[in-house]
């Protein structure tokens, strides 16, 4: 029985990789920056995440923590000068099992994304059995992070750990308004479009383009 199942994650997984290369087939692609905040329990491979002009990114997440964790991530967009096109928060309530690793294809509805943009993703929360995480920067802060990651000098991030109750169950809601307001905030010239969208049964993608 158990090889049986280890046969159909094994079909599963084989699956996923073959839809993110038909999705990304004919996308110019380059390395997407990556922060793995201090402390987290997930590790984003730098070598893996890859930004596509559709506009996607692709990314490899490791589970280090001793349960299953679920998580949110946080995305921005650069254009050629620096100044941000857009950001992105994406999360699934399905956790990464523990130890494990997944592969993850991120649609980005953030508009005008060119061939010489660049992209930072971090992990900005996470829950898993009576642990969650969340960052102790501001968003103001996360933004100058990644604004340091594009222009070379290593943007840094730090988790805080803190108490859940693992009795309640893990969701991402579309905090819509929330999101918007970070957006106005961080875009310099005012903000040009905004998505929140739910992702499944479970799930919410949330982006915003700058003018």
């Amino acid at each position: 029985m158990a090889a049986h199942g280890v046969g159909i994650a094994r079909i599963c997984a084989t699956v996923a990789i073959a839809m993110i290369v038909a999705l990304t087939a004919g996308a110019a692609d380059r390395t997407a920056g990556v922060i793995t905040p201090e402390g987290s329990p997930l590790w984003i491979d730098p070598w893996r995440a890859t930004l596509f002009d559709t506009p996607a990114l692709t990314l490899s997440i490791t589970n280090r923590h001793s349960d299953p964790v679920a998580f949110t991530l946080r995305v921005w967009i650069f254009d050629q000068s620096n100044q941000l096109r857009g950001t992105t928060t994406w999360c699934v309530s399905t956790p990464v099992d523990r130890s494990m690793r997944g592969v993850f294809h991120i649609p980005l509805e953030i508009r005008g994304v060119t061939a010489r943009d660049r992209g930072v993703v971090t992990v900005e929360s996470a829950a898993g059995g009576r642990v969650r995480w969340a960052l102790r920067e501001t968003p103001e802060e996360q933004f100058a992070a990644a604004l340091d990651d594009v222009r070379g000098s290593g943007g840094r991030l730090s988790m805080e750990r803190l108490d859940r109750d693992d009795r309640e169950p893990i969701i991402c809601p579309c905090e819509c308004p929330q999101v918007q307001a970070t957006c106005e905030r961080t875009c310099v010239h005012g903000l040009g479009a905004f998505t929140c969208t739910p992702i499944d049964l479970n799930g919410c993608a949330a982006a915003c383009t700058c003018k």
